[in-house]
């Protein structure tokens, strides 16, 4: 058999489902590496009172990463002439899957990090957080004796 023989008793749109299958796996890779660096806490301890803050995954970043999947489907199916082209919308959700996800890690650690913990007065904590891009978890303890 030679290669044109392959090629054309290869599956019709061989391409495209190969551009599909390789979305959903960076997608699931990027949810993945999204989930395990927004992670991180950050303590502290004033006369007796404690205050522990925990970053961690906001569903809604998971949320949005499979919309993007389903909505690029959607468009390719519905708007793609040939496959050239619905090959063009797969990749341009990849690169919207991977800029909400960086743009995720990296705006939720910054904001974390610059969470003023260190200066807690051991009454109050209000703490302004970006919502979409991670959440904090915030718990109150008295300090140990």
């Amino acid at each position: 058999m030679t290669s044109a023989t392959v090629q054309q008793s290869a599956l019709p749109g061989r391409t495209v489902v190969s551009r599909i299958r390789a979305l959903i796996v960076f997608t699931l890779g990027a949810a993945v590496v999204y989930g395990l660096l927004t992670s991180a806490g950050s303590a502290t301890c004033v006369a007796d009172s404690c205050i522990s803050l925990t970053l961690r995954p906001n569903p809604l970043v998971f949320v949005a990463l499979v919309a993007i999947v389903v909505i690029a489907l959607s468009v390719a199916l519905r708007r793609a002439t040939t496959e050239e082209g619905a090959v063009r919308y797969l990749t341009r959700a990849a690169v919207v899957v991977a800029a909400v996800a960086i743009a995720s890690i990296v705006i939720s650690q910054v904001w974390f990090a610059l969470i003023p913990v260190a200066e807690w007065d051991g009454v109050t904590a209000n703490y302004l957080f970006p919502f979409p891009f991670g959440s904090v978890d915030a718990d109150f303890a008295p300090s140990a004796p």
